[in-house]
């Protein structure tokens, strides 16, 4: 079914990792970039950290390249819903064709762009990813539903990450249940 054998995906992450850490990111200095997700979906290695206090920074790789491209949160999250609707959508009717598109661009100088087309045709249904950079360079997937809905889920989760972070406590303090438990 895949065009590329495992050493192929071993190959792609490796060209993963090493393009991020060439990037230079002016929020590094400020806050560190937590890792949000790391995981294949059909032949790309995503890497996906918060950028800043809004933003996704997102590290694409396949067999042939890299590229990484910032999204703002709230644009991801409303692409990840766009792609859940466009995957729920009922095909056709018998011998009619369908294309559904979603699409998020980000902004800035290392803004990008990912797209994801699913296309309905009679006996032909395809799901396409394409994730380019601001000097058009692109890597492209084909996607089965399973791994689009998964990719969906996984980019609402990311940008949920940065749009809601965890709440920390001030050090020192005592948790609920340790508090509970010296009154006693």
């Amino acid at each position: 079914m895949s065009r590329f054998t495992s050493s192929a995906h071993v190959m792609a992450g490796l060209t993963l990792v090493a393009s991020l850490w060439s990037v230079p990111s002016a929020a590094a200095a400020q806050t560190p970039a937590r890792v949000l997700l790391r995981q294949l979906y059909g032949d790309l290695a995503f890497d996906v950290r918060t950028a800043d206090a809004n933003g996704v920074q997102l590290g694409v790789a396949d067999a042939t390249g890299s590229i990484a491209v910032t999204i703002l949160a709230r644009d991801l999250r409303g692409w990840a819903d766009s792609v859940t609707k466009i995957l729920a959508a009922r095909p056709p009717r018998r011998g009619q064709t369908a294309r559904w598109d979603a699409a998020v661009t980000g902004p800035g100088l290392v803004a990008g762009s990912m797209a994801l087309s699913r296309s309905v045709a009679p006996g032909d249904t395809s799901i396409a990813l394409l994730v380019t950079d601001t000097q058009f360079v692109g890597v492209r997937t084909n996607l089965t539903m399973a791994e689009a809905r998964a990719l969906a889920g996984a980019m609402r989760r990311a940008a949920s990450a940065v749009l809601n972070p965890p709440r920390s406590r001030r050090p020192g303090t005592p948790r609920p249940w340790q508090e509970r438990s010296r009154n006693r």
